[in-house]
């Protein structure tokens, strides 16, 4: 009896241990053939914060990105925090603090994503809120101050804070920073109809991206900074649609019976997580492929109660 060839046992082996270790499932077929296909992943690369209320009090969760081993981040529990982005590199979170005790005096605060001590980097005694990282470490932010509301950009440490241009009124909100630092989009308007913009960190280039007699808000860009992800009551209530980052191409999203807002993209493009409002009132984060193939709540008890989710730019975040 002849032997088999040991040689492309050993080449046969080496191709299965390559596409175990890239993360590919074999898939054998009736003639032998064999196929490598790359799983649904179990959710977004990375961590995710998002902020809960446990018994009145409003705290910021930090998990990794299928919302499991979470934790609340409580650099000091008497600071009631919400609105949390992630640095660049997931190094750091930057949120909104009530260290007044008052949401019409919210300060802009800073830390490390495993909690501890933290930084304030606002004293205005004022409303300042909805903070956002640019990819150089600056942070752009709304404020209501007397000297002027609107958009403003400082520094990581808090200092050279300047109010943009175009952006000079109450009803400008919501920045948020593209990853190649060349743009901000944000909102502009109130109660029930609003747009979104873009500018550029020197306040100049404004440019309108929506034009609908609704609510259009919560703007949120792509890894590739080639999409905006935002929420849109155009169809009777708020749901997640995306865009082109010039405004074409506008598509809905999510289909659901309740009320969907402040969607944020994963590191890989592939995952959009939001807040969930139910018919019934409750709020939960909630994660939806970007190819509509998939909806789902966060997993978590903390993500039964919670809103306001930022998923970290770096998938080893």
């Amino acid at each position: 009896m002849s032997r088999l060839p040991w040689w492309p046992i050993l080449i046969g082996l080496a191709l299965v241990a390559a596409a175990v270790a890239a993360g590919l499932v074999l898939a054998f077929g009736r003639g032998g053939g064999v196929a490598a296909v790359r799983p649904t992943p179990a959710g977004p690369p990375g961590r995710i914060a998002y902020v809960t209320t446990r018994g009145g009090h409003v705290s910021i969760v930090v998990a990794d990105g299928s919302g499991r081993h979470a934790r609340l981040l409580d650099p000091v529990p008497e600071i009631q925090q919400y609105q949390p982005a992630w640095s660049r590199g997931a190094k750091l979170l930057v949120y909104v603090g009530l260290v007044h005790g008052d949401p019409s005096t919210a300060e802009i605060l800073v830390s490390a994503p495993s909690g501890g001590s933290f930084r304030q980097l606002t004293r205005n005694f004022w409303e300042d809120d909805f903070p956002t990282w640019s990819p150089d470490g600056r942070i752009a932010f709304y404020s209501f101050r007397p000297q002027g509301a609107g958009i403003y950009v400082m520094d990581a440490s808090g200092r050279h804070q300047r109010l943009l241009a175009a952006t000079t009124d109450p009803t400008s909100w919501a920045p948020a920073w593209a990853p190649d630092g060349k743009s901000i989009a944000f909102v502009r308007g109130v109660a029930s109809k609003a747009e979104i913009y873009t500018i550029r960190p020197d306040g100049r280039g404004l440019s309108r991206l929506t034009r609908n007699s609704v609510f259009d808000t919560d703007p949120s860009w792509s890894p590739d900074g080639r999409r905006i992800a935002f929420a849109s009551d155009r169809n009777g209530r708020s749901e997640i649609y995306v865009m082109s980052a010039d405004g074409g191409g506008q598509r809905r999203l999510t289909h659901d019976g309740g009320v969907d807002s402040h969607p944020t993209w994963s590191a890989d493009g592939r995952w959009i997580a939001f807040t969930h409002v139910s018919a019934a009132g409750s709020s939960r984060v909630y994660l939806a492929a970007l190819d509509g193939s998939e909806q789902r709540p966060l997993a978590g008890s903390f993500a039964r109660n919670g809103s306001d989710p930022a998923l970290s730019p770096s998938p080893k975040g």
